[in-house]
């Protein structure tokens, strides 16, 4: 056997353990659908009815619900229908993202290879390949990308190929690469909005690298980048025309300044009902109308299934955005401590960390040169300056690891890139040794991580037998009809209401609020459960809210009175109105 027909079999079986895993992940994983997945299929749906005053959502970004709604028609109508719809698309979008990081792998090389003066590597560096492979797997399986219905995988996609144009625009400055780059940043500004600033920080990071390159023809290479401009207008002016117009005033989203009112300057993330002084008094704030328990109303006038998560900028419309050095200070503070516990905090972390070091501490004393091994380094910083940049981006509002697997992944892609293009600084060993030591972490921490995964996929259960699955079944045997208004009682929040969506219900107003400290809802939650008294005063604006039934989630004890059914097998009890 040749060694092409060796490095063939290699890649087969690299990609089919991906794949692979990605199928198992994609559908044991979860078994439910989260907050956000939420929003977002809400805004498929209103796609699907042509109603786009709730498809153009200024805080959920519109490209990833396109991409739902794309694939619908494909399969049955009905909850099983759209559960295999949504699983197929995110397995698809997955195999897309490893296929543009493997592209990305290919360019990065043929980059490094070219700023340290040498021919292009050959393609089948297997170093590279199994263990970038492996990396994309651990980190992506690791936060269940795959299977969450959220678009950070479709980031992921649309980043991997900018990043390569923009090594590629380097490498040759062609309008068509920056064309490329453009069509690129505004696909992922419709996407997710953040996408646009992280598209200056890498247009910025190129500009750099041409006025500081050893061509002669700096400003008429650096001037090819205005064709981005192009595409990114036509994509993002009408998008933004589109949004501005159902928003009554002009806006390029309002992710990115709710976030940073919530997480930097404080402002009350749940149910806030005005003030303190800097932040003034939202135009259509959710309505408390019972503080004993609290009791709170938002049926009108998105008819959404949990409409204070399914667009929060409605009820926060209104807000001051400022700025306060001391708040930005703290939110760095905070973002740098959380995004710490992804490395120290989570199962298995501190040895993922520990064996990370020890690997590139070892791989740096391994090298042949050290002193080359640094300068390569520093030759190709438009690899990994802006995915570092990105992270930091993130850092300045917040940062989830969910956020920021795509930048990771090119920062530990780099050290390997360095070893190993144009030519490698550690011997033919050693290099397989780190390529088992990688293997080794990756398979065990998947193995670990991912146990539930695999159990659950060795015993075929069902996605229905989940809690929320069986409440919102219930529910719609038992004669709640898509459409109707309900009211709950719970601790805290409900935005992980895949009871109500699969059953098509409209939440419209609830007892339970995060804001409160977790004594005082205890207290409220109590108060309902055991005062027929309280419940029939409670009823009352639950019916004036436009409600027809109540559904008590998660409940200690069956709440007193008469007309409670239990819905079987959960702790969780219905009674119309």
């Amino acid at each position: 056997m040749n060694s092409r027909t060796k490095n063939l079999l290699l890649a087969f079986g690299v990609c089919l353990v991906v794949v692979g895993f990605g199928v198992l992940d994609d559908w044991f994983a979860l078994s439910e659908y989260k907050g956000d997945g939420i929003a977002y299929l809400d805004m498929a749906n209103a796609l699907r009815q042509g109603d786009w005053n709730l498809a153009l959502n200024p805080y959920w970004s519109i490209g990833y619900p396109l991409i739902l709604f794309a694939g619908r028609w494909m399969f049955p109508p009905g909850w099983a229908g759209e559960w295999t719809s949504v699983h197929v698309v995110n397995l698809v979008i997955f195999v897309a993202a490893y296929m543009s990081f493997l592209y990305f792998i290919r360019v990065a090389g043929t980059f490094t290879a070219k700023a340290n003066a040498a021919a292009a590597p050959a393609s089948e560096n297997q170093l590279i390949f199994v263990a970038g492979s492996l990396m994309f797997l651990e980190w992506n399986g690791q936060n269940h990308n795959i299977a969450a219905t959220m678009p950070d995988l479709m980031i992921s996609i649309l980043y991997f190929l900018l990043m390569s144009a923009s090594l590629q625009f380097c490498l040759r400055p062609a309008a068509g690469f920056a064309f490329q780059m453009g069509l690129l940043a505004g696909l992922g500004y419709i996407t997710k909005v953040a996408f646009l600033p992280l598209s200056f920080i890498v247009f910025l990071a190129v500009l750099l690298r041409i006025l500081i390159g050893s061509r002669t023809d700096r400003l008429s290479d650096a001037a090819k980048l205005l064709w981005a401009l192009p595409p990114m207008a036509l994509l993002i002016l009408p998008y933004v025309a589109a949004l501005s117009i159902v928003q009554g005033r002009c806006t390029l989203g309002e992710s990115g300044s709710l976030n940073y009112a919530w997480t930097v300057n404080g402002l009350p993330h749940w149910r806030w009902l005005g003030g303190p002084a800097p932040f003034g008094e939202p135009l259509h704030p959710i309505r408390l109308i019972y503080d004993h328990p609290h009791v709170y109303e938002f049926g009108e006038p998105l008819h959404l299934t949990y409409p204070p998560w399914s667009n929060p900028f409605y009820w926060y419309d209104g807000y001051h955005h400022f700025f306060r050095l001391k708040n930005q200070v703290k939110a760095v503070e905070f973002n740098m401590a959380h995004f710490s516990q992804l490395f120290f905090n989570t199962p298995h972390a501190p040895v993922k960390t520990a064996a990370a070091v020890a690997f590139v501490i070892a791989a740096v004393l391994l090298c042949t040169n050290a002193k080359v091994f640094w300068q390569r380094l520093l030759s190709i910083w438009p690899v990994y300056l802006p995915s570092l940049l990105g992270v930091g981006m993130y850092m300045m509002v917040y940062i989830e690891s969910r956020y920021v697997v795509s930048f990771l992944l090119i920062l530990l892609l780099t050290p390997l890139l360095v070893l190993s293009i144009p030519s490698p600084l550690v011997g033919k060993k050693t290099g397989v040794l780190i390529v088992i030591l990688i293997a080794l972490i990756a398979m065990t921490n998947l193995v670990i991580d991912e146990s539930p995964v695999f159990g659950r996929a060795m015993r075929n259960e069902a996605y229905t037998n989940n809690e929320q699955w069986r409440i919102g079944l219930y529910l719609a045997a038992h004669g709640a009809q898509p459409g109707t208004k309900v009211a709950i009682v719970r601790v805290e929040n409900e935005i992980d209401a895949t009871w109500a969506y699969v059953s098509g219900l409209h939440i419209a107003a609830q007892i339970g609020n995060q804001d409160f400290d977790r004594a005082q809802q205890n207290q409220d939650f109590q108060l309902f459960l055991d005062s027929p008294d309280v419940q029939q005063t409670v009823f009352d604006l639950f019916r004036k809210a436009g409600a027809k039934l109540v559904v008590v989630l998660h409940a200690p004890s069956a709440p007193v009175g008469i007309g409670w059914e239990q819905v079987p097998g959960t702790q969780s009890w219905m009674r119309w109105l």
